[in-house]
C-alpha cells in the first residue's frame, strides 16, 4: 500500500524549491496556493510538479511575467503602453517615446533586445518624412508613398524628367534621376535589359553601354549571362526593369543584401523556384513586343 504523503513532508518539498504554501496540503495532483520565496509573486503549482524538478514558480522560470515589470522593460526601451499587458506574444499597442510614432511590439521581442520601434529600427518610414528626403535629394513625388521598395512617381526638380525611383534606393544613397545622373542610364539612348548570375544570386539591371555593367558584376562573380535583350528605345528598357524589380519586391526573404553583393544588391534576388522561368518569360514577352 502506498503512504500517503503528509502535509508536513509535503511542504518540506515545497519549502526546499522556494515556495512556501500557505493553506494546508491538498494531494498531489492539485493546485498548491503559495508564495514564491525568491520574488514573492503568488502561484499554485501542483506538488507532484515540483517533486518531480518542476520549477515552483512560472515568473522565476520566465514562463510568467509580472505586468508591472513588462511594462518597466518597455520603458526602459523607449516605449510608452497605452493599453494594460496582454502577454509576452501579444501587440501591445503604445507610443515610442523617440519619435513619437505608434506601434505594437510583442513584449517578448523587446525582452530579447529587439527595437521596439519599427521606425526608428529602419524598418518603417513616415510618409511625410519619405517625401522631404526625396524633396532633399531633387525629385519631387507625384503620388502617395507607396512603399519603401515601389517605384515611386514624380518628377526630377533638375531636369523636370519624369520618373520612379524607389525611396530604398534614395536612402541608400542613389540619385534620384538617371538622366542627371553623370555615370547613370540614361533612357534617351539606346539601352540594354541584362540578367546575369554566380548560380546562387540573380542579377538584374539596365545599361546604355554594351557590356559594362556586365564587366563590373563579372568581377563580383556573376560570370553567367542568362539574358542580353537590347532595345532602340531606351525606355522600353526601364520598363522591363520595372517589371524585374516589381518582382523582387515581392520576393522581400530572398533579397540579397550589400555585404553578399556590393554591386547592384537592390537588383538582385537568391535563386529559387520559379525565378528562371520568370525571367524567360519576361524576356520572351518584350522580345515579341520588340519586334511587333
Amino acid at each position: 500500500m502506498t503512504k500517503r504523503t503528509s502535509h508536513e513532508d509535503a511542504e518540506r518539498v515545497m519549502l526546499a524549491a522556494g515556495f512556501q504554501p500557505n493553506v494546508p496540503y491538498r494531494g498531489n495532483l492539485k493546485p498548491w496556493p503559495g508564495v514564491c520565496l525568491g520574488c514573492g509573486q503568488p502561484g499554485s503549482p501542483r506538488y507532484a510538479d515540483v517533486q518531480q524538478g518542476g520549477g515552483a514558480c512560472g515568473y522565476c522560470a520566465g514562463k510568467k511575467v509580472d505586468a508591472s515589470i513588462a511594462e518597466g522593460k518597455m520603458l526602459a526601451a523607449d516605449f510608452q503602453p497605452s493599453i494594460p499587458y496582454q502577454g509576452s506574444l501579444k501587440p501591445w499597442p503604445g507610443v515610442c517615446l523617440t519619435c513619437g510614432q505608434p506601434g505594437s511590439p510583442a513584449y517578448n521581442s523587446v525582452k530579447q533586445g529587439r527595437r521596439p520601434c519599427a521606425y526608428c529600427a529602419g524598418n518603417k518610414i513616415d510618409s511625410v518624412v519619405a517625401e522631404g528626403k526625396m524633396l532633399a535629394a531633387a525629385f519631387q513625388p507625384s503620388a502617395p508613398y507607396p512603399g519603401a521598395l515601389k517605384p515611386w512617381r514624380g518628377v526630377c526638380v533638375k531636369c523636370g524628367q519624369p520618373g520612379s525611383p524607389a525611396y530604398s534606393n534614395i536612402r541608400a544613397g542613389y540619385g534620384p534621376c538617371s538622366t542627371c545622373a553623370p555615370n547613370g542610364y540614361n533612357p534617351s539612348r539606346p539601352g540594354v535589359f541584362y540578367a546575369v548570375t554566380d548560380g546562387h544570386i540573380v542579377k538584374g539591371g539596365i545599361s546604355n553601354v554594351k557590356g559594362a555593367r556586365l564587366r563590373v558584376h563579372r568581377k563580383q562573380g556573376l560570370t553567367e549571362v542568362l539574358h542580353v535583350l537590347h532595345f532602340g528605345d531606351g525606355t522600353d528598357a526601364v520598363s522591363v526593369e520595372r517589371e524585374w524589380m516589381a518582382y523582387v519586391s515581392s520576393q522581400p526573404s530572398r533579397r540579397v543584401t550589400r555585404d553578399r553583393l556590393a554591386d547592384g544588391h537592390t537588383e538582385a534576388l537568391y535563386m529559387h523556384d520559379g525565378l528562371l522561368d520568370f525571367i524567360d518569360e519576361l524576356v520572351s514577352r518584350w522580345t515579341l513586343e520588340a519586334a511587333a
